[in-house]
């Protein structure tokens, strides 16, 4: 029982809108009285969740080498990367494309030094080559892995799944959202006793979930012959802001 009963009263709107959660703007109340009397109104909030299947993979194949001077380091890296771009396109994905992503050469410097009066040294140097692709064929994404890793890809970053278009799922996440806030406003204005009038504004925004990751894999050459990947769904939310007059 609650403490209204408890005292034989009845909550006024104004407590039942505190204990929905919601805010009214009574005639004459807070900015009302500075700007002359306003109709009563009331904010809801809606939110709209879709589920859906993703239709794009992406991933990044780098390779890494190391030698003593620039040169070598650089030659190294550039036939096996050669060799990983050949095997990606080898895989006879039609929906495969490629793309560099980052390439640096790096000085690799003495360790350990005992004398720290002279500038440390430069005792080898290493390459980073790093192609991002991009498939649509998600169930051939486990082959690309494999092919990338037989080619000399040492390392296999950035594996997620995401939606190329999402505005078939925005728009019906926004229905979602709106049908949410219109059944918060009917119900509130039921509790108040008082009829749910026009919209007097409305505010909104959607979007996709971030790609879902599937976390880095620094895998070895030796790693399994088959890699399973499952891409599972991905979600699109929208929200929105409605501010309704409310009647007698």
């Amino acid at each position: 029982m609650s403490a209204w009963h408890d005292r034989g009263m009845t909550p006024s709107p104004l407590a039942l809108m505190a204990m929905l959660g919601a805010m009214v703007l009574l005639p004459g109340s807070g900015a009302a009285q500075e700007h002359g009397p306003d109709p009563a109104v009331l904010h809801v909030n809606g939110r709209g969740v879709v589920e859906v299947e993703p239709d794009r993979a992406r991933l990044s194949f780098a390779v890494e080498t190391e030698a003593e001077d620039a040169g070598s380091a650089a030659s190294a890296n550039a036939e096996l990367m050669e060799a990983v771009i050949a095997a990606l396109r080898g895989t006879g994905d039609s929906e495969l494309s490629l793309e560099t992503m980052g390439y640096n050469l790096i000085p690799m410097y003495e360790r350990n030094r005992t004398n720290t009066s002279q500038p440390p040294r430069i005792v080898g140097y290493r390459v980073v080559n790093q192609v991002q692709a991009v498939t649509g064929d998600l169930e051939g994404v486990g082959g690309l892995v494999d092919a990338g890793l037989g080619a000399g890809s040492n390392r296999i970053s950035g594996l997620a799944f995401f939606l190329s278009d999402p505005r078939d799922a925005q728009d019906e996440a926004y229905r979602r959202a709106v049908a949410d806030a219109l059944r918060q406003a009917r119900a509130m204005a039921t509790a108040l006793g008082v009829e749910l009038g026009p919209v007097e504004e409305v505010r909104g925004s959607a979007h996709p979930e971030q790609p879902r990751p599937m976390g880095d894999m620094m895998l070895a050459a030796e790693a399994a012959a088959r890699t399973p990947v499952e891409a599972g769904s991905t979600s699109v939310t929208a929200s929105v802001s409605i501010r309704f007059k409310l009647g007698g």
